[in-house]
């Protein structure tokens, strides 16, 4: 999809001081990319959505908030990302600084999803749409926590995990991608310098051999 005229003409047409910090493609009938935008002129990031075909885009950020890691459902109506209110970095911060936002695509409607005393980071969707995952801060350690979207029942998965870039400028998102295995029983991610298969039920997480 990077090859397609639209989004060719997207990459070059911005300048020193401006970055992408994630790039999320969604195959569908009107297939799109979600893309955070690192604008340093505005210290902040924008949250862009992109028609693969055409190129046509339309912002779905605010101006004064930022915008990190666009995740859609798995039935293409929602869109959960990380938001930040104020600057995308400043000295002295005071937690928590970002929290998990879920737009309905449709009519544009947003809603908070998760609030947590030390921020809530780069959601993920399982295949489902039934759980939502997403990094948190605990005890000076970054955390992997699961949700559930229709009882609320929220557990921590795995604990420690790579550190969050919460307190840094994130051109880089504010963690490492991971991902739901395609049947929904697990999250794969990077953890200690390897990959690591982690139980959604619980249980001891498993190296991946690399």
């Amino acid at each position: 999809f990077i090859e397609s005229p639209g989004l060719a003409a997207l990459m070059g047409e911005h300048g020193v001081g401006q970055a992408f910090c994630t790039l999320i493609y969604r195959p569908s009938d009107t297939a799109c990319v979600f893309v955070s935008l690192y604008r340093a002129d505005r210290n902040a990031i924008e949250l862009w959505r992109y028609d693969v075909a055409t190129g046509d885009r339309t912002e779905l950020s605010v101006r004064g908030t930022n915008a990190l890691g666009g995740e859609a459902s798995p039935d293409g109506r929602h869109l959960y990302y990380a938001v930040r209110s104020g600057p995308a970095f400043a000295d002295d911060v005071t937690l928590p600084l970002w929290s998990i936002e879920r737009r309905d695509l449709a009519n544009g409607r947003t809603d908070p999803v998760v609030k947590n005393i030390c921020s809530a980071m780069r959601p993920e969707v399982s295949p489902d749409g039934r759980l939502l995952a997403y990094a948190v801060r605990q005890d000076g350690q970054t955390g992997l926590r699961l949700r559930d979207l229709a009882s609320g029942a929220d557990r921590m998965l795995v604990l420690p995990i790579q550190r969050v870039a919460q307190e840094s400028v994130s051109t880089r998102d504010l963690l490492p991608g991971y991902s739901f295995t395609p049947d929904g029983t697990a999250i794969v991610l990077t953890r200690g310098g390897r990959f690591e298969r982690v139980p959604v039920q619980g249980g001891a997480p498993q190296p991946i051999p690399f």
